[in-house]
């Protein structure tokens, strides 16, 4: 019977954001050696009912929470973030691959995903209002620097926004105390410098909460980097 149980990391982990990836699974969380063994683990995962393929059939190599399941459902003590549309996933593949690493890296504390302050922080996180649409952050991270646990505000940039939302965005960062530093992955200069000019026309309080780039491809191999990069300027900070 203990065989059956449901895996709870991959559990835990599709609760906290909405899917998993074959590839995730694989990197990340199965235990065995072969190809086979691999494969056949996933299906059990569908085929016991823990977790059910996307509902847009395009996306056949990504599994969330199968919410009919009590068991599941009973395993959490919050609630379950949705999973992405089929337009979004990349952008959180890529970011949620960079977190996998950390994690397994034993660099960061605990993190939440945009999904999970949505629902569990509503306010406590909320950057920008749109109408009836609130924006949070990528994800927020925890760690450790020194004796302090940092909080750090990432946001990943795939595309440019207008300058009149990102004035938006970093006018509501300068007030969140919450947030000790914003590091934003960018997927090139151009963007990382309309950040740049919107935050000075905002008159951004870089001294009280600073804020700090890395480049997507940084992001993708070397994900330490961003913590290596938050702890030197918080740190900074702090001596100031």
């Amino acid at each position: 019977m203990a065989n059956h149980l449901p895996p709870k990391e991959v559990i835990e982990y599709v609760w906290k954001t909405g899917f998993i990836s074959k590839e995730m699974w694989r990197n990340y969380f199965f235990k065995g050696v072969s190809e086979r063994s691999m494969l056949q683990d996933w299906k059990n995962m569908i085929d016991r009912g823990y977790l059910q393929p996307h509902s847009n059939n395009h996306l056949m190599n990504i599994l969330v929470l199968n919410r009919k399941n009590k068991f599941v459902m009973q395993m959490g003590e919050d609630y379950p973030a949705y999973a992405p549309n089929a337009s979004q996933l990349e952008h959180d593949q890529i970011l949620l691959n960079g977190m996998l690493e950390l994690n397994k890296m034993v660099l960061i504390e605990q993190w939440q995903t945009e999904a999970q302050l949505k629902m569990l922080r509503p306010n406590d996180f909320r950057v920008e209002t749109q109408g009836q649409k609130i924006k949070y952050p990528d994800v927020i991270l925890c760690s450790k620097n020194g004796n302090h646990l940092q909080v750090v505000a990432i946001e990943y940039e795939r595309h440019q926004k207008s300058r009149k939302r990102y004035s938006k965005i970093l006018s509501s960062y300068a007030t969140l105390k919450r947030v000790d530093a914003v590091i934003w992955i960018v997927n090139n200069l151009a963007i990382q410098n309309v950040i740049i000019e919107q935050a000075k026309q905002v008159y951004f309080p870089f001294k009280e909460r600073p804020i700090a780039f890395v480049s997507e491809q940084t992001w993708k191999t070397n994900p330490e980097k961003l913590v290596l990069l938050a702890n030197e300027i918080i740190g900074t900070n702090r001596k100031k």
